[in-house]
Parts: C-alpha cells; structure tokens; sequence
C-alpha cells in the first residue's frame, strides 16, 4: 500500500500495477453481498469503511460473500466486517450465533476463533446506513483494537477520523450508479431569487394597478359629479372603481389558473 500521493502519474501507475493479488492474513477483509442492490448502496459503505481502515496504514480489502464462500478455509484467519444482513449474516443468524436477528439494525463486534468479526445492517438501506455511522463513531475503535491485539501486539496506534460524513459524501459523488441531481443545491439560490423576483414585480404591479384605479375614480367622480350634479352617486361610482378594479385584478388569474 502506497504511504504517499504521487504527483507523477507514471511512478503511481507503475506501483500500483506491481501490487500482489493474495490477500494477507492480518488483511481485514469487508464483506458485500453478490447482488445489484450490495454493489449499489452496500458497496458505497465498505468503500468508506476501507478509506478509513487504510489511512490508518492497515490492509483492507472488499471482496463477495460469493468469492468469501469460495476461499472460505483460506480467508478463515481474516478479521472481517460484513455489511448487509444478506452477507455472511444470514449464516450466523441460521445457526443462532451471537443473537443475530435478520430485520434489526445491528453494528456489533464480535470474536471467532481469535479473529475479530464484525456485522452491520439494518431491514433496509437507511438502517443499514445508520448502522455503519454507528459503527464509524462507536464500534470501529473497539474492532480494530481487537484487530491490532492480534496481529501488532496491541502497539497500533489507532484513531477513527471525525469528517466521517464528509468522507462518505466523496465516495458516493464518485461510486453512486444512481443519478444525483448536483445542480439541485447549487440552483436552490437562483430559484429563490427568481421567486422574489416574482414577487416583486407583482408587488409593483399591484400599485401600479391601484394608483390607476385612484386616478380613474377622481376622474369618474369628477365627470359624473360636474355633469349630474348628484354627490352621492358620484362618490358611489368612485368607490366602485377605486375597489372594484383591483378586486376584479385579484380574482381574475385565480380564475384563469
């Protein structure tokens, strides 16, 4: 594993091609199950359980149920996390080990023949989400120690980060399969300007509105009043229309909508 970011691409590709393909058997091995709804949420949870795991400088590698079964004596001293109650989860629960149950939120640690065995899940891909920040900020620290009792004597220094949220939002802008409306934050601000906007102009259309109404009222009232001569007919007529056209402004869009 690379100790530092190369700026060079060359150098970084060059070792990264040298790397083995056996896995070690201080490796932590993070377990997904073999079906689209792991490889899309599952996935994105070990990715981020691998980036912390690996910047403490430890092994780790995800890998399937499917491959796990298949090399299962060969991996049999690994520490392992599985995500999913799909996972090796549903071995443990059918031997009734550990008190596992399928449908509720769990993120525990546990020991297995001296290795240390974690499992994370929930009924549905919200809890199992919950789980895993879980086990980042509560259960991490206490497998990990049980990991490094094992295989440093106990003499790894370990310490979970803090920015775990924002570690995983990195992860899954880069992994999801799903499209994320990105846009959709960043036009928040111009569509509440364009509805302000709105607003405003409506406001300045309503006096608008009014101003003509008082102006056509003074003059209807004038009219009726020099050529009738009758006040309080002509007062009524300047209060139908000073009223009248902005009740008709507001009721007519409703009207038209």
């Amino acid at each position: 594993m690379l100790d530092e970011v190369y700026s060079n691409r060359k150098t970084l590709i060059r070792t990264f091609f040298q790397g083995r393909f056996n896995i070690l058997p201080e490796t932590i091995l993070i377990v997904v199950n073999t079906w689209v709804g792991a490889e899309r949420f599952d996935r994105i949870l070990a990715q981020l359980l691998k980036r912390i795991i690996t910047n403490l400088n430890i092994e780790a590698d995800i890998i399937t149920d499917a491959l796990y079964y298949k090399e299962k004596k060969k991996h049999s001293r690994n520490a392992m996390i599985c995500i999913g109650h799909k996972t090796l989860a549903i071995e443990y629960q059918e031997k009734g080990e550990f008190g596992l149950k399928p449908h509720e939120t769990t993120a525990e640690v546990f020991v297995e023949n001296q290795r240390p065995i974690a499992f994370i899940y929930g009924k549905g891909v919200k809890e199992t989400y919950e789980a895993t920040m879980d086990f980042c900020e509560n259960k991490m620290t206490i497998f990990l120690d049980k990991w490094a009792s094992r295989f440093t004597q106990g003499k790894k220094s370990i310490q979970v980060p803090s920015n775990i949220e924002e570690l995983l939002s990195e992860i899954i802008f880069s992994m999801s399969s799903i499209p994320l409306d990105v846009r959709k934050e960043n036009n928040q601000k111009a569509l509440s300007e364009t509805s302000e906007l709105k607003r405003q102009l409506q406001k300045y259309k309503f006096i608008l509105m009014l101003s003509l109404s008082a102006v056509l009222a003074i003059l209807s009232f004038l009219a009726f009043y020099y050529f009738r001569g009758n006040f309080g007919v002509s007062v009524t007529i300047f209060l139908a229309i000073l009223f009248g056209i902005p009740a008709i402004y507001a009721v007519y869009p409703k009207k038209k909508e």
